[in-house]
This record gives structure tokens, sequence and C-alpha cells, in this order.
């Protein structure tokens, strides 16, 4: 995961993955941000959620920017279940090689 993230093995510091959130007028929604290496054309990227313990399916998001650095490429997507629409969820990124 290190390596996809474009992140140096050297570096103890955890990058490349983080998630904040956006109001949109009425709502705040989560957002997911990584950086991914631009040369892995064939892996898979997709963002799932869980509301209940066990249980992921793929998020229904939103690209709403995508930055160039290099060999890297910076996504950021909106998910769009509001913040408060369950007591709690969970995302996570998952990668297909």
């Amino acid at each position: 995961m290190e390596f996809l993230l474009g992140n140096s093995p050297l570096s103890p510091e955890p990058q490349g993955i983080e998630v904040g959130s956006i109001g949109d007028g009425e709502n705040l929604r989560l957002t997911v941000s990584f950086t991914r290496r631009a040369a892995l054309a064939g892996a898979a990227w997709q963002i799932e959620q869980c509301t209940v313990p066990g249980i992921w399916s793929q998020a229904q998001t939103s690209l709403i920017q995508s930055v160039t650095q290099g060999g890297l490429i910076r996504e950021t997507h909106r998910l769009a279940t509001p913040e408060n629409a369950t007591s709690w969820q969970m995302v996570r990124l998952r990668v297909s090689l």
C-alpha cells in the first residue's frame, strides 16, 4: 500500500490518505483524499463504506478534485451520504491490481 500511495519506504510518517468533510449548503459530507501513482493504470481504486460492522459496500462518490504532480495523482472524492444520515460510518480505500 505504501508504494501504491506514492509514499517513501524510508519515511515513518503515514501519508497518502486523508478523511475530512465539506459542506454543501445543508449537510456536511465526508471527503476521502488519496495520492496514487499515475503509472499504475491497471489498478482499480474503490472507496467503500460501512454502517453495519463487517458489511462493506461501494460508496457513492463524486470526484471533486484531481491534481497531477510529477508521477503522482492526488484525488479528492466526496461521499453522497451526508455525515448525519447514520449514527456512524466507516470508510476505507480498496485497491485491486
